[in-house]
């Protein structure tokens, strides 16, 4: 969770991922991004092949706002290396 101050903010999120456990197209993993516990952003994608890593997404966040990334998950892809980097800038 990240909470942003007293100005907005325009934010990039950049997720990526480590070899999958398992190959089948049901077996990606993604991310969610909640904004004051809101879903704006959801993508779990079918590419399953290494390095499976994200265009970045931009966005702008009102001040004073909560942001959540959640790991979208698959049972046989639990223990796949996963991450997501987050870079902002006060506007």
């Amino acid at each position: 969770m990240l909470l942003l101050g007293l100005k907005n903010g325009f934010v990039k999120f950049q997720a990526s991922y480590g070899r999958p456990n398992g190959v089948a197209l049901t077996d990606t993993l993604g991310i969610s991004i909640l904004i004051d516990g809101i879903q704006i952003y959801r993508s779990q994608g079918t590419d399953y092949r290494p390095p499976a890593s994200r265009t970045p997404i931009e966005l702008f966040v009102p001040k004073q706002s909560r942001i959540e990334v959640i790991s979208l998950n698959t049972s046989n892809n639990n223990t796949q290396d996963r991450a997501c980097t987050i870079l902002g800038w006060y506007v």
